[in-house]
């Protein structure tokens, strides 16, 4: 699974002014944290909040889409020691961007390869804006995670090295040029958003109430995931790979077999005709 935050909407929903600017006036925006499926590209779930909703507190309302054998992929904006103990009691593993803020000497901790350690975080103050006094007390005193430094090598990339914190304890099993290729993939959730906030036209939403908001992002996510499982049928039966299929070029294609669908009647043996020709 692949974990983000983003703003898709400039329009609706309603926040209390600030500065000097008058009540009402401005563009409101929603903000969305997302959980998709690496694999397919499908929206699982989201949560969404505004502008001065913190992504961390948003998630908590995300753990339970996560079940025992997931693996979350997500940036460094969720890389705490918080996040990272309550994925991992719920049996879930995590491969992420290290957090700016937190400065680690790879120096020390028990050395798995070059660059490759398994350090031990402790739990700092309570975090009073993003977890309750109880929900702090109830997480561990100490978490052994894994970081690891990894060479960007891929040409135009701005980034020359990353430094990544996991889960993933044993280097036998779990090498870090392999965790490195797995977060790389972590990229694709900016194409997903970017799917829907531009191919879709999401980027604007054009509802007056924040009740119809919700009900039009919801619109938008269907859609999303329909054009994602027709692209799915498609790279089966073409044995083509999934990765190798357009999502605007899906679009642009159902709107020029619209019409066509729409006079079959509906029928679902004619409709069955016109999927295989399409």
């Amino acid at each position: 699974m692949a974990l983000d935050c983003r703003c898709p909407t400039r329009r609706p929903i309603s926040l209390a002014a600030t500065g000097t600017q008058k009540p009402g006036c401005g563009f409101p925006v929603v903000k969305l944290v997302a959980c998709f499926c690496l694999a397919s590209g499908a929206l699982q779930q989201w949560v969404q909040g505004t502008l001065k909703d913190h992504d961390c507190r948003l998630l908590q309302k995300l753990l339970g889409c996560f079940k025992k054998g997931d693996v979350v992929l997500a940036d460094r904006g969720f890389s705490s020691f918080a996040n990272l103990t309550v994925l991992l009691g719920r049996g879930v593993d995590a491969v992420l961007r290290l957090h700016h803020f937190r400065k680690v000497d790879l120096r020390t901790g028990r050395r798995l390869g070059r660059r490759d350690r398994v350090v031990r975080w402790s739990k700092g103050p309570w975090q009073g804006q993003l977890w309750t006094r109880a929900q702090w007390e109830e997480l561990p005193e100490h978490l052994e995670v894994r970081v690891a430094e990894i060479q960007v090598e891929v040409p135009g990339f701005r980034t020359q090295k990353l430094v990544l914190v996991t889960t993933f304890l044993d280097a036998t099993r779990f090498r870090a040029a392999e965790l490195g290729r797995l977060y790389f993939r972590r990229w694709a959730i900016e194409l997903f958003f970017r799917d829907i906030k531009q191919t879709l036209g999401m980027d604007v939403l054009r509802c007056q109430t924040p009740k119809m908001v919700a009900k039009e992002i919801v619109m938008h996510a269907l859609a999303y995931n329909l054009i994602r499982a027709l692209m799915q049928d498609i790279a089966r039966s073409q044995g083509v790979p999934l990765s190798g299929l357009s999502f605007k070029g899906t679009v642009n294609a159902l709107r020029q077999w619209q019409e066509l669908f729409e006079r079959s009647g509906q029928t679902p043996r004619r409709v069955r005709q016109m999927r295989q020709k399409f």
